[in-house]
């Protein structure tokens, strides 16, 4: 008995294998250029480097630049692409774990190194905020590593909200802290809501393997109050840190972009209002030398309309405010991941699918991944290519100048 029972697990389980291979080839994607607006040329400069997860040790990735569309299948796994992607594969034995949050790490032309992840630990008195900096010597290879506690003015008994960013300037490390903090009143005690937005800079001396507080402002919310620090997209270029600063009334979409400046220890902000259509967190945000580029979409019927918004950090004058532009539409569903503004070309990365309201099989039989070029100045679209079909997935795709693949 227990032997027919072994023989009829057994065809069971081949049975499932069987099913299980077959429903995976099957739901494959395909790797197929088709054109459908311009020529492949029009991506000039720039290629559209994807890679994607097809089973547990299975990858796949394709290359398409301006003249070759290459696929290679079951190829050993690349390294995340973004802006840290060459300093982590290149410092392997300083990154250790996966890094979750790029603001997290800074390089100079000596040094790498990043802040581990920050523990809250709250007290009767004060919030510790508490973590380890890792960094190594790029020309000696010698690491260092050692705990830290965060400076800050948070209160224990508030709801406390902020993101962290470090950059390193002039063979200094600087901590940011960038959010808010909310108390919870007993409004019985006669306790009044206090909410107080904050910017906290620090400095991390290494002789004495601590971090000191350099400068701050912190903001009380009131009745009066017209302008918000923003927790959200803040970067840093060169000696500066970056944040938004938002009008406090929700209809509007008014903002201004202030910053930090290292070098002379003191806050400022680009006089230029920021005049957006949507909420800064619908925005795409792309860096391009001393060019900070905000781009918006939204869907018609058989159109997709882009607003691109401009700032030369350097000048600090705003090049483009909302700046309209259009493509046709690819399928009844758009999903835009992506862009860079490269050469006067604005480069697009977009998913499409024919509906999301179908059944889940036919949607995902449907999709497709695109690239798409259009000239800043002509608003012309110069080119839609279609990279993959078939089937929804999860790939990794990226937007880079062919000199940095």
């Amino acid at each position: 008995m227990s032997k027919k029972l072994s023989i009829i697990t057994l065809g069971i389980s081949l049975s499932s294998i069987v099913i299980l291979t077959g429903a995976m080839i099957v739901s494959q994607p395909k790797y197929k250029l088709k054109n459908i607006v311009g020529k492949q040329s029009s991506l000039g400069d720039v290629v559209v480097f994807s890679q994607d997860n097809r089973g547990i040790y299975s990858r796949n990735n394709l290359i398409l630049s301006k003249d070759n569309y290459e696929f290679n299948k079951n190829v050993k796994q690349n390294p995340e692409i973004y802006k840290y992607s060459k300093i982590l594969n290149e410092n392997r034995d300083l990154f250790t774990y996966g890094i979750y949050d790029i603001n997290r790490i800074y390089s100079d032309e000596n040094s790498v190194g990043y802040l581990e992840y920050i523990n809250d630990l709250h007290t009767e008195s004060n919030v510790k905020l508490l973590t380890t900096i890792n960094e190594k010597n790029i020309n000696t290879g010698k690491t260092i590593e050692f705990e830290i506690e965060i400076p800050n003015s948070l209160k224990p008994q508030n709801n406390i909200n902020y993101n962290p960013l470090v950059t390193k300037y002039e063979d200094n490390v600087y901590i940011a802290l960038i959010g808010e903090q909310e108390n919870s009143p007993n409004i019985k005690k006669g306790e009044k809501d206090e909410l107080e937005d904050y910017v906290e800079i620090s400095k991390v001396d290494f002789n004495a393997r601590e971090a000191k507080p350099v400068n701050k402002i912190n903001m009380k919310i009131d009745k009066d109050t017209k302008y918000r620090v923003v927790n959200y997209n803040s970067f840093t270029v060169d000696n500066r840190i970056y944040f938004f600063m938002k009008n406090k009334e929700q209809s509007k979409n008014i903002y201004y972009l202030a910053y930090y400046d290292i070098e002379n220890n003191k806050f400022d902000y680009i006089n230029n209002k920021i005049n957006l259509n949507l909420p800064l967190d619908q925005y795409l945000l792309d860096i391009e030398g001393e060019m900070l580029n905000l781009l918006t979409y939204s869907v018609e019927k058989d159109k997709v309309n882009l607003n691109l918004t401009s700032i030369n950090l350097d000048s600090e004058k705003l090049i483009f405010n909302n700046e309209k532009y259009s493509i046709n539409k690819l399928n009844k569903e758009i999903n835009i991941s992506d862009f860079r503004v490269i050469d006067n070309k604005i480069y697009i990365l977009a998913s499409a699918c024919k509906d999301y309201n179908s059944n889940i099989a036919d949607r995902k039989n449907n999709y497709t991944e695109n690239i798409i070029v259009v000239d800043k100045t002509s608003k012309s679209t110069l080119y839609i290519g279609e990279y993959r079909q078939g089937t929804e997935f999860t790939a990794n795709s990226y937007i880079i100048k062919n000199e940095d693949l």
